[in-house]
């Protein structure tokens, strides 16, 4: 069995899904919390600190799953594999890549409407 950090372990298949969801639930809780506590100003439309925050946040997870995904697909390429890890390896890039399209894709409207309204 290899390493937990190895491409080829199976693991690979679930961490893509897991960095969606707790970024999921971190930015639904975590505006909830702002909100409910430190609204921002609703005259100042999506161009607050808690849009920003959002955005970044959703920029470098997605960064993040995009890395990840590049890793799994050079794996997934290499030869001196096994057949098997490069299975593993290849569904792994694309666990990770629709997570983070679905990241980007999640986090679009955090762009054109106001966070607390």
């Amino acid at each position: 069995m290899r390493s937990l950090r190895s491409p080829y372990n199976p693991i690979q298949l679930t961490v893509g899904i897991f960095i969606w969801s707790a970024w999921f639930i971190l930015l639904y809780g975590g505006q909830s919390v702002v909100c409910a506590h430190f609204p921002p100003d609703p005259a100042s439309g999506p161009w607050n600190g808690l849009s920003l925050a959002l955005v970044l946040f959703a920029l470098l997870s997605a960064a993040l799953l995009g890395l990840l995904t590049w890793i799994s697909v050079r794996a997934a390429r290499e030869r001196s594999a096994e057949p098997w890890e490069r299975f593993v390896a290849f569904v792994a890039a694309g666990v990770n890549g629709v997570s983070a399209l679905s990241i980007l894709f999640i986090a679009t409207p955090i762009l054109r409407l106001p966070p607390c309204v």
